[in-house]
């Protein structure tokens, strides 16, 4: 086993590289039972590897580098003494800021899923304030970067993490960026977490669209008087409200449990 999965891991041509790296979870699964990943050294060796892995397919085109960002939460469990997670939460952390829109979204929703499979890690809040911080920065792509980490985090996130971070009103102080693109953004991104918040949340989101409805840029204006329509529907919709309850309840009920065996 251990031979046929160095040939596996060790493949070099890029026309493979793609399912080699949709294969990872699988064939690092099928390492357990064999227990050779308890051997330090071929661990380690494993380890650089997937970095190398990581670092040809940022050369690549980015749909290689979104397939591996997919599957990097989903094999941390077999690194845990490699530096794997801060590893990747640094790598993570970089691509929200710089990549393109795709690249975010994919980052995002890996970097709060290795957050919340390390619920104990003792430098999380500071990869909190380092995230939180992109909405003041001179950049716009950080700042588009931080949208996307909002709307991701209010999704995996229950209601109570979501109000304990003041996460709305991050978001809708890019209401008044100087950028209209900025605007723009998010003013789409209203109406949908619009989706997952509670009614109160929503009536805040939807006094500033409104306000928004006057902006001087043309298509932020046009585009608030359609999110508006959409988030009245939301809001008095009691459908929508039934299923967003639920699904918090499952949010909190993952997270309590994650909080238990930190504390175990």
């Amino acid at each position: 086993m251990r031979s046929t999965f160095t040939e596996i891991i060790n493949i070099k041509e890029t026309s493979l590289l793609l399912p080699l790296i949709k294969s990872l979870p699988e064939v690092l699964s099928l390492l357990v039972p064999e227990k050779l990943l308890e051997d330090k050294v071929f661990t380690i060796k494993t380890f650089k590897r997937i970095v190398e892995i990581w670092n040809k397919s940022k050369t690549l085109s980015w749909r290689f580098l979104t397939e591996l960002i997919r599957i990097i939460p989903n094999i941390q469990k077999f690194f845990k003494e490699q530096n794997f997670f801060e590893y990747f939460l640094e790598e993570l952390s970089s691509i929200i800021k710089t990549g393109n829109f795709q690249l975010k979204r994919e980052a995002s929703y890996a970097f709060f899923k290795l957050l919340r499979q390390n619920e104990g890690y003792r430098r999380r809040e500071k990869y909190f304030i380092d995230m939180f911080s992109l909405r003041t920065s001179v950049s716009y792509y950080e700042r588009v970067g931080f949208l996307e980490l909002c709307k991701v985090l209010i999704d995996c996130y229950s209601l109570e993490f979501v109000r304990n971070n003041d996460i709305v009103s991050k978001v809708l102080t890019l209401a008044d960026d100087k950028i209209s693109a900025m605007r723009l953004r998010t003013v789409r991104a209203c109406t949908n977490i619009c989706t997952q918040l509670q009614e109160d949340l929503q009536k805040i989101i939807k006094k500033k669209v409104a306000e928004m409805c006057n902006d001087l840029n043309t298509d932020v204006k046009s585009e608030a008087r359609k999110a508006i329509i959409i988030i009245n529907k939301i809001i008095d919709d009691k459908q929508i409200q039934v299923e967003i309850a639920r699904k918090n309840l499952v949010k909190e009920q993952e997270e309590n449990l994650l909080l238990e065996k930190v504390a175990i």
